[in-house]
């Protein structure tokens, strides 16, 4: 990981890149918040308002849990469910007839449908949020400062749909989390329990708690919009920029032992952390939250949510307006 600029640039020479290109490159570099985390010990709790993955989230007194609504698209996603539940039966059938390996008994095959349909149809009825992130603009911009539109008092508190886990793809997913900025002194917040979902697949709508410890970096600008800003694929810098960008990649893909949760900066991209088919807007990358193995957080296959935020939504301070968008491996 990087601690500056200069150490990107430094990287971006050692890997062969051109002495313009890499300054260039490393004058992007953003700075971020690298999330450190540790199970709590006995006994152990975080005090009111600071950072922490998971555990319970400190809100106003009086503030009730965030529920989300039925999804909009709601009929259709249970549609496709549906469909997908009759050509596995129909597939079945087939490999059953011709007495294949792969054929499972019609009982299994059941027990599979009746699984995919107590998963989603909780999508046509309001269900609590799981609470996934607390950050302390405070305590996290004390180690660097971020953003300059981001603010630099309050809390930003992250609930997602964590049984659906919606990817951000369709404009109906926004129904699948909340962002709230709050501004109340620690004084007035209350640790809140999560509720539990209703329903056959009702399960706690969060997570154990992880104390926080933020370590100053900077994150390079997306190996994407480095390489589609080089489309003459005969330019050296261009092979040596993918071989710099897949050595990373290669890391990320190992990062286990580290765990990729994150403030501010660019994201460490699996596929595409941007939100989709907004490149000609000034996004702002609030967190990443990786998965996270300690405390059975998944996104996808250890794939990481990604929170952003306009720029104009931003500094209007409307964080109901942010976006989420759930990357994969």
């Amino acid at each position: 990981m990087f601690t500056s600029k200069e150490q990107i640039e430094a990287s971006l020479w050692a890997a062969g890149v051109s002495a313009p290109r890499a300054a260039a490159l490393a004058a992007k570099a953003k700075p971020c918040v690298r999330l450190e985390t540790a199970l709590l010990a006995d006994g152990e709790s975080i005090p009111l308002g600071a950072t922490r993955i998971g555990g319970h989230p400190d809100l106003p007194a009086g503030m009730g849990w965030p529920y989300r609504k039925p999804y909009p698209d709601a009929a259709d996603r249970i549609a496709e469910t549906e469909a997908t539940i009759e050509n596995i039966r129909a597939g079945n059938e087939a490999a059953l007839a011709k007495a294949s390996p792969y054929a499972s008994s019609r009982e299994k095959v059941e027990a599979q449908a009746k699984h995919l349909i107590d998963l989603i149809a909780p999508v046509a009825e309001p269900r609590p949020l799981a609470f996934v992130a607390q950050i302390d603009l405070v305590g996290i911009q004390a180690v660097q400062s971020l953003d300059p539109d981001l603010p630099v008092s309050g809390r930003l508190l992250f609930f997602y749909d964590a049984q659906q886990q919606p990817w951000g793809i369709n404009p109906g997913d926004s129904a699948g989390w909340s962002v709230l900025y709050d501004i109340t002194d620690p004084a007035g917040l209350e640790r809140l329990t999560p509720p539990r979902s209703p329903g056959p697949s009702g399960a706690a709508t969060g997570f154990a708690a992880l104390r926080c410890h933020g370590r100053a970096e900077w994150s390079p600008v997306p190996e994407d919009q480095v390489l589609l800003a080089i489309p003459d694929r005969s330019d050296p810098d261009r092979a040596r920029l993918a071989d710099w960008y897949g050595d990373r990649y290669g890391k990320l893909l190992d990062r286990r032992d580290w765990h990729a949760h994150q403030a501010g900066g660019h994201p460490d991209q699996i596929q595409d952390g941007q939100p989709p088919g907004k490149r000609g807007e000034d996004w702002v990358l609030l967190m990443q939250i990786d998965s996270d193995d300690r405390i059975s957080m998944t996104w996808g296959d250890s794939g990481m949510l990604y929170v952003w935020i306009r720029r104009d939504d931003l500094r209007a301070r409307q964080f109901d307006r942010a976006w989420v968008v759930l990357q994969s491996l």
